[in-house]
């Protein structure tokens, strides 16, 4: 059918010698769709995992490399998952739908930052650029059909008004 129906999880705590095959959901076929390794603390993990009917997801989120996981439900489609750089409990999720989220705890609770998101065009702060570390570039479809690029802090994101350095559209 083209689809895939069953995911299996292997473990390795000697480097590749033996390997323990993990169970996230005892008794529940589980398809994992994506992990992601925070590159700020190597131990934290968090596995993109959706049910057999493709319209639930949840997220499975390790701090001790994988050797356990918590399940945490998700409110929305996850694209693409993107941790901050030095912040280790910070993440950006895109949705499927062009929604751009910000978790500040791991990826337990999630607030909208930004809809209409382009893929891909999302970034953290820059360090040694940006002043503030929770500053999130986006480029964003406007109402008018056209794109801007925005910056915003991740705090209160979607009630405050975004910066947008250029005056007008961008050239997408």
């Amino acid at each position: 059918m083209g689809k895939v129906l069953e995911s299996s999880l292997w473990r390795s705590s000697d480097f590749g010698t033996t390997y323990t095959k993990l169970t996230l959901q005892p008794g529940v076929t589980t398809v994992i769709d994506n992990f992601y390794i925070c590159p700020a603390n190597k131990r934290k993990i968090i596995l993109v995992s959706s049910s057999l009917g493709d319209r639930e997801q949840s997220l499975f989120l390790s701090t001790d490399e994988g050797a356990t996981f918590q399940k945490y439900p998700v409110p929305f489609l996850v694209e693409m998952l993107l941790f901050h750089p030095k912040e280790e409990d910070k993440v950006l999720a895109y949705t499927k739908d062009s929604k751009l989220y910000v978790s500040s705890d791991l990826g337990k609770k999630w607030t909208l930052l930004q809809e209409r998101v382009t893929k891909d065009h999302v970034f953290w702060a820059v360090s040694g650029v940006d002043d503030d570390p929770n500053l999130v570039h986006v480029e964003a479809q406007d109402l008018s059909g056209g794109y801007r690029y925005y910056t915003c802090l991740i705090y209160n994101c979607s009630a405050q008004p975004h910066i947008a350095p250029f005056s007008g559209p961008i050239d997408r």
